[in-house]
């Protein structure tokens, strides 16, 4: 936390406004799919997209099949279209995916008869995460809630240090008093050692208005800082009232007014992630999940769409 305090102090103030324009107005994006599927037909749901060259991509996402969600690997040349990789694990679902220099980490909600919780993965390459081969894995204990923790979000604190000694810190969700999720974040360390706390600052900051779940989020880099997205769902039980938050330089957090090509209301599981676009120029890959609930006539589903950044 203190090497993101110092980055922050350090960096240029961000054009908030342009981003928020890049996050909320699909209408104007470069690219756009809604209710995204892979080549074999699977919901691309919660992907999460990381670069692997100039116009190749890879993505972590969920699918149900069976009745049992599957944490799937897809790769894409345009950020559109993805072609089927191979299936990660089962029982798996709302992963992430970081690139660690050469290496790959994967954190995900595993589910089971007792409860859900949190599984880190690290592969020793591309080929080794294609074939779904880790090298290092953790079952990380739950500590907050005996229900489930879950919604994993990843932000190495070091990289190309052996895996025993790798730092991890991971923001996730916890289900407090078997009512509604909220905020938490931990470290890490060395795949092995574990401690973690709620978030009260982010706890308390939202839960006035967000009365339901408050779950979700991502962190992505923008103009040279580290910037936090956010779900938030206004009642309990109700899809249709997820929204999209981000958290300003200001510490405060603005519910950001969506505009779908058609209508759709409620907006949830948000991932983004700078990178290059297909056309060579630096942009924004963003997913947002569109619940049938608040969702406009062909837009429930995985939303995906990128955008080129002005003045690059």
């Amino acid at each position: 936390m203190l090497a993101l305090l110092a980055l922050m102090l350090s960096a240029p103030s961000l054009d908030e406004k342009a981003l928020i324009d890049i996050l909320s107005d699909v209408t104007k994006a470069d690219g756009y799919r809604y209710a995204a599927k892979d080549d074999k037909g699977a919901g691309l749901d919660c992907l999460k997209v990381e670069q692997v060259g100039p116009k190749s991509y890879i993505g972590v996402h969920h699918s149900l099949k069976d009745g049992v969600f599957e944490l799937r690997l897809v790769e894409s040349s345009d950020l559109l279209n993805w072609k089927h990789v191979v299936t990660l694990d089962s029982h798996a679902h709302q992963g992430t995916i970081y690139r660690y220099g050469k290496r790959w980490i994967l954190a995900w909600e595993k589910d089971g008869p007792e409860g859900n919780w949190i599984h880190v993965a690290g592969y020793d390459s591309l080929d080794r995460l294609q074939s779904a081969q880790p090298a290092k894995t953790f079952d990380i204990p739950r500590t907050l809630s005996p229900a489930a923790e879950g919604t994993p979000n990843i932000r190495p604190q070091s990289r190309d240090l052996p895996w025993e000694e790798t730092l991890l810190e991971i923001g996730f969700h916890y289900y407090r008093n078997r009512d509604v999720d909220r905020q938490a974040s931990g470290t890490l360390a060395g795949f092995k050692d574990w401690q973690c706390k709620p978030f009260a600052v982010w706890n308390e900051a939202l839960e006035s208005t967000y009365r339901g779940n408050i779950g979700d989020r991502d962190q992505f880099a923008y103009g040279g800082r580290r910037v936090t997205i956010l779900e938030g769902q206004l009642r309990k039980h109700d899809w249709a009232s997820w929204r999209i938050l981000l958290l300003k330089e200001s510490g405060e957090w603005q519910q950001l007014a969506i505009k779908s090509h058609k209508g759709s209301t409620s907006f949830a599981n948000p991932s983004v992630t700078s990178l290059t676009l297909p056309n060579g120029k630096p942009g924004m890959a963003v997913s947002y999940f569109v619940p049938s609930q608040g969702s406009a006539e062909g837009e429930s589903g995985e939303l995906v769409f990128y955008r080129e950044l002005a003045g690059d």
